[in-house]
């Protein structure tokens, strides 16, 4: 285990907990939490957002049989402030795809004082991080700093090219080292939409109902 100051090269996953999945559009979006590898001291969890192309076969010779379009992101959901309250740990998510919003129930590391928030992201918030900068460690000894995305806008390939060819334009040896983004995915308002303290709630449901004049989300949480 590192102590304070080093850091450890990451693999594609840290001890995930896996929260949720959504096909939208070629991608297939994942939401999980796990051991940040990233953390500058000691161990805690954050949530991600991740995605890889449907039609991704894995490469040929590196990579095979293994994805080569995943990549992930930090999703924020905070209580602002001088020194932020961070609500690190997603616990459910639901998506609305006609508004394109992601509801989140977040919760306190459960080493620390209970509560909870719903936070909202907006898809097109998500994707800006997958479009931005990596985040890579040169060496377990080194800080981490953002690397340049080769392949801003990234689309993902098609089927017709052939079985064996590597359909996703990312370079395989790319793909190997750069898949955590750089930039962390902010929800739609800074302040979450909800919070609770002394609670962990564990599901979130949302229904839209027409008001008079406007469309209002009901949110309904559970333990």
């Amino acid at each position: 285990m590192p102590i304070c100051g080093e850091e450890k090269l990451s693999d594609a996953f840290d001890e995930p907990n896996f929260v949720s999945s959504y096909d939208i559009g070629n991608f297939t979006y994942f939401f999980f939490r796990e051991n940040a590898v990233e953390h500058d001291c000691g161990k805690t969890v954050f949530s991600r957002a991740a995605r890889v192309c449907k039609n991704d076969i894995g490469g040929k010779f590196v990579l095979e049989d293994t994805w080569t379009t995943f990549m992930k992101a930090r999703l924020n959901c905070s209580r602002p402030g001088e020194i932020p309250f961070y609500y690190n740990e997603l616990q459910s998510t639901f998506f609305l795809p006609e508004l394109d919003l992601i509801y989140g129930i977040f919760t306190t590391n459960v080493n620390s004082i209970a509560a909870s928030a719903v936070c909202v992201f907006n898809l097109s918030a998500i994707t800006q991080a997958f479009n931005g900068p990596f985040k890579y460690q040169e060496n377990s000894r080194s800080a981490w700093l953002p690397y340049p995305n080769p392949n801003p806008n990234f689309q993902c390939g098609t089927m017709d090219q052939g079985l064996y060819v590597n359909l996703t334009e990312r370079n395989l040896q790319d793909a190997q080292k750069f898949f955590l983004m750089h930039e962390v995915v902010q929800p739609v308002i800074p302040i979450p939409y909800f919070m609770e303290d002394n609670s962990r709630f564990s599901h979130v449901v949302v229904d839209v109902v027409q008001g008079k004049d406007m469309l209002f989300h009901i949110i309904y949480l559970a333990t």
